[in-house]
Formats: structure tokens, C-alpha cells, sequence
């Protein structure tokens, strides 16, 4: 089996590297294009005079009226005047729950948080796969045992930061003294 040449590893892991940036730069706009995707289903709206709420406030009205009319005969059973009895009344936002301006920031910090999770995932994914084709190149250069052994002995990420779980952290948790709690506090 032929080797490759000390240039030629050089230009593949040169190669790689140029992909490698191209790629994250492509994860960095794919992210951006999903921030903007969400940021305009946020900001979507149906008007009153679309088919499909003509249709459901047509139904919603028709229900509200025969529940208006059950609760006038209760009260009228209850002897409640007419005009204290309750009634429903059908009101229509156009935005739905994101024309609450706290309910639109919670969605856009979640669809930030997971988009710039996946985008860190996605890079990291390169990253790897960068190193790995890199260890390769190298490794087809290296001719002594001592070179091999050393490569060999560099540790995995998951190797140096297992998984952590719950009760792993609940047995790690302390208790803090009275005076260390007042403490943190004014810091």
C-alpha cells in the first residue's frame, strides 16, 4: 500500500480545515435563518376575515349564544334580574398567544437557546470530524512506535467529561453554614 507524501497529508488537512470553516459558517447562517423563521412565526397574525376564523367565529358565536341563553334561564330559575345575569361574549386575537409580549419573549429566548444549542452541537460534530481526519493524515506520516503510542494515549472528550446525572449531583450537593449562606448573599 502506497503512502502518501508529507505535502500531500499537509493539503488534505488543509483541505479539511477550509471545509471545516465553510461548514460553520453554513451552521452559523442556518441558525440565523432559523432564529428569523421563528421570529416570523411569532409575528404572524390571521385577520378576522380569514376563511378558516369567519368559519370558527360563525360556530364560536353560535355556541355562545345557546350558552347565553342557558344562563339567562338559570338565573331566572335563581330569580337574578336579567340584567345582572353573566354572559359570554366572543373576542378574537388576531396573534393568538404570542400577542402577549411576555409569552413571545419566552419563545424567543427558547427558539435562541435551542438554535445556538444546535449550532454549538453542529460545530462541535466539525470540529470532530476535522480532528479526526487530521489524526489520520498524521498518523500515515508517523513511523516510530513511541509517535503511534503517543497518539494513541490522547484522550476522548467523553473521557474527560463523563456524563453527569441527578443523583450524581445530589450526592455532590453541600450544605452551606448559616453564616456562608449570608455570605453569598451579599455577594
Amino acid at each position: 500500500m502506497e503512502t502518501m507524501t508529507r505535502q500531500e497529508r499537509a493539503e488534505l488537512s488543509r483541505v479539511a480545515r477550509m471545509n471545516a470553516n465553510l461548514a460553520t459558517k453554513d451552521l452559523d447562517a442556518a441558525g440565523a435563518e432559523q432564529i428569523a423563521l421563528i421570529e416570523s412565526q411569532l409575528a404572524r397574525a390571521y385577520r378576522s376575515d380569514h376563511e378558516a376564523i369567519k368559519h370558527l367565529t360563525v360556530k364560536a358565536e353560535a355556541m355562545i349564544e345557546e350558552c347565553n341563553k342557558e344562563l339567562h334561564a338559570i338565573c331566572r330559575k335563581l330569580k337574578v334580574p336579567d340584567s345582572f345575569a353573566p354572559t359570554y361574549q366572543l373576542s378574537y386575537y388576531s396573534r393568538g398567544e404570542t400577542a402577549d409580549k411576555v409569552r413571545r419573549a419566552e419563545l424567543r429566548k427558547a427558539a435562541q437557546t435551542a438554535v445556538a444549542a444546535n449550532v454549538k452541537l453542529g460545530k462541535a460534530k466539525i470540529e470532530r470530524a476535522v480532528a479526526k481526519v487530521c489524526t489520520a493524515l498524521i498518523q500515515e506520516g508517523l513511523t516510530t512506535d513511541k509517535a503511534k503510542a503517543f497518539l494513541a494515549s490522547m484522550p476522548t472528550a467523553d473521557a474527560l467529561m463523563p456524563t453527569l446525572t441527578l443523583p450524581e449531583l445530589e450526592q455532590t450537593r453541600t450544605t452551606l453554614t448559616w453564616a456562608e449562606q449570608k455570605q453569598l448573599l451579599r455577594e
